[in-house]
């Protein structure tokens, strides 16, 4: 994008887990927690290029195994009284918004 010099977008797709801590999740929630920082970073070195750098971070994404990992009553129901919609996310409500211009 920097060569071509015309400019466009990035966008991240990390967690909540980056920024709640959930049982269980060490070395998820610290992936995605780097991921955020080289987003902000990218933010900051590429923004004088006109390349817009993201992040979206839902919370549970019912991909295939977002539905096998959380398909547990006794786990998923604290996590989604936290939800105020109380669902997890589908697919198509975390990638719509992305690759909507």
């Amino acid at each position: 994008m920097v060569e071509r010099g015309n400019g466009g977008a990035i966008v991240s797709v990390s967690s909540q887990a980056s920024k709640a801590a959930l049982q269980n999740h060490t070395v998820y929630a610290a992936t995605k927690a780097a991921l955020d920082a080289i987003t902000r970073v990218m933010a900051l070195e590429l923004g004088q290029h006109q390349i817009r750098v993201n992040a979206v971070n839902p919370t549970v994404t019912l991909t295939d195994l977002g539905r096998l990992c959380w398909s547990d009553p006794a786990k998923s129901k604290p996590m989604l009284d936290k939800i105020p919609l109380g669902k997890f996310a589908e697919v198509e409500e975390v990638c719509d918004p992305v690759f909507t211009e």
